[in-house]
């Protein structure tokens, strides 16, 4: 917060701004988190990691595992263009994980354009060694488009494979969870019970008007 006063004195940056971090601040210090079916004080630094596994499309995550089999079997000879991928991502998240607010993948959203290039990236070289695998490259988009398009219209609550109604009911982060009544597993039933934004807070146990 010291640095936030230096920062309003000298008038660095926007107030607007400034305020706007120091609430963030603040509020850190009272957020609590909610992952796997328990509730800690305060942040955890394996929740980004849990979340980003979960909110993740298949073949993002396929992809990433094989990025290393790509730079062994591809011989790269551009390991300037990589760091600039892997770099960046990698601080970001290393940041991240020493969050005190814990409240969504939403947080984590910078790393996903590198890390998406990165595995485009892998996916192209693993073709180029063989054609084969554009067969399996294919299906696992195919797979990635059938279950967004499952989620629709409720995305907040997309995951790649849906969770049993137990998963989603106590082990499963708030980004996760829709929000509303946890015991339907539809998409469009969930949009149906939800009619109203303070319905959907009173369901989570966080009505505005208490």
């Amino acid at each position: 917060m010291k640095l936030i006063t230096t920062f309003v004195r000298w008038h660095l940056l926007p107030e607007p701004y400034l305020y706007g971090l120091a609430d963030v601040g603040f509020t850190a210090d009272f957020s609590h988190t909610y992952l796997f079916g328990k509730v800690y004080p305060h942040g955890q630094w394996f929740y980004f990691p849990a979340t980003f596994v979960i909110k993740s499309t298949l073949a993002l995550l396929i992809l990433m595992l094989l990025v290393p089999v790509a730079i062994v079997a591809g011989r790269v000879n551009r390991g300037r263009e990589l760091l600039f991928l892997v770099i960046p991502a990698t601080i970001y998240f290393a940041v991240v994980l020493t969050s005190g607010m814990n409240i969504g993948v939403r947080h984590i959203l910078p790393v996903y354009p590198f890390l998406m290039a990165l595995a485009g990236w892998a996916a192209a070289k693993l073709i180029e060694r063989r054609r084969q695998l554009a067969f399996v490259v294919t299906l696992i988009l195919i797979f990635d488009v059938i279950s967004s398009v499952r989620a629709f219209p409720v995305y907040l609550a997309y995951s790649p494979i849906p969770p049993t109604t137990a998963f989603r009911a106590s082990h499963s982060p708030p980004s996760l969870r829709s929000g509303c009544n946890l015991r339907s597993t539809s998409p469009r039933a969930l949009t149906a019970q939800c009619s109203s934004a303070r319905e959907c807070f009173r369901d989570m146990s966080l009505d505005p008007a208490r």
